[in-house]
């Protein structure tokens, strides 16, 4: 007897499988600053296979705060926004996954002000030796390591330095 959310998106193949595994795994170990996945429903209709995932439900994404709050949010609210990330994403890298696009647009606000971690379609575990780089992380939060090389071994502290970013713009 709650509202929930559903995200549905047409498979873009390993993204999509990739998303889905996270959010199983985030099942298995749940955090209050990491969006949970409730269930999901693979709907295949002919060539295209649509994924279907219900999550709780949150009021807006960091981006749109942003956006609404010019003149920046308040010390106590923005200290907390932070320390809801910091723990969101320290409890991903603890066990070895890294998002990969941390984003305002990919952190949410719940319906109580805090934040949660979403969208899981670029994460990856850490230490994972990928082809390119180029399609993980929004271009404004790149970090160096993604934009200097084409083939790189990518960290946690693609994460951080993320982070970084939407904190300054915060």
């Amino acid at each position: 007897n709650r509202w929930v959310a559903l995200k549905i998106q047409k498979s873009r193949g390993e993204a999509c499988e990739r998303e889905l595994l996270w959010y199983s795994f985030l099942q298995v170990y749940p955090h209050p600053h990491v969006l949970g996945m409730q269930d999901y429903f693979p709907v295949v209709n002919g060539k295209t296979v649509m994924l279907q995932t219900v999550h709780e439900l949150c009021a807006s994404s960091l981006w749109n705060v942003f956006k609404v709050e010019r003149d920046g949010l308040e010390a106590g609210c923005l200290r907390q926004h932070m320390t809801d990330i910091v723990s969101g994403v320290g409890h991903m890298h603890r066990h070895q996954l890294v998002h990969g696009d941390l984003s305002m647009t990919n952190l949410l606000v719940d319906l109580q002000g805090r934040i949660k971690v979403s969208d899981f379609g670029s994460a990856f575990t850490a230490l994972s030796l990928l082809g390119t780089v180029s399609d993980f992380s929004t271009g404004y939060v790149r970090a160096p390591e993604c934009v200097l090389s084409s083939t790189a071994r990518l960290f946690c502290s693609i994460d951080s330095w993320a982070i970084g970013v939407v904190f300054f713009c915060l």
